[in-house]
């Protein structure tokens, strides 16, 4: 079983990833170079979390007004439809937006954003 799953992700991987999938991670990069940075870099850690956010949110609003209103329904469709994940269960890997989950994706890219410079002189819970 396991390696099924196994199989069904890399399937996933070695396509072309889409833009929403790169836009729903977009912090992931700067999330992993943070993980290697000493913890007497603050400031640059708090940079890298600003960029990294910055980027999703520039990328979610790019999205957002690419919505076409006047269609509606699901858009952005990634791989241009559903993609096998673990074909002996039928479970498929399915991304897009309407109009109800695009708000909520600008929404949660604005929260962190603005997260990252509301926590920005906080000094408990740092990087150790």
């Amino acid at each position: 079983m396991a390696h099924l799953v196994q199989r069904a992700y890399w399937e996933v991987l070695n396509n072309e990833l889409s833009h929403l999938n790169s836009y729903t991670a977009g912090t992931h990069p700067s999330s992993l170079i943070i993980v290697f940075i000493p913890k007497e870099e603050e400031k640059l850690c708090k940079w890298i979390a600003a960029i990294g956010t910055g980027i999703a949110l520039a990328l979610s609003f790019y999205v957002y007004f690419g919505y076409d209103q006047s269609v509606g329904g699901l858009q952005w469709v990634d791989f241009g439809g559903p993609v096998p994940w673990i074909p002996d269960l039928g479970v498929t890997y399915y991304m897009a937006v309407d109009g109800l989950s695009l708000p909520m994706l600008l929404l949660t890219n604005l929260i962190g954003f603005t997260a990252v410079f509301a926590s920005w002189n906080v000094a408990i819970g740092r990087k150790n």
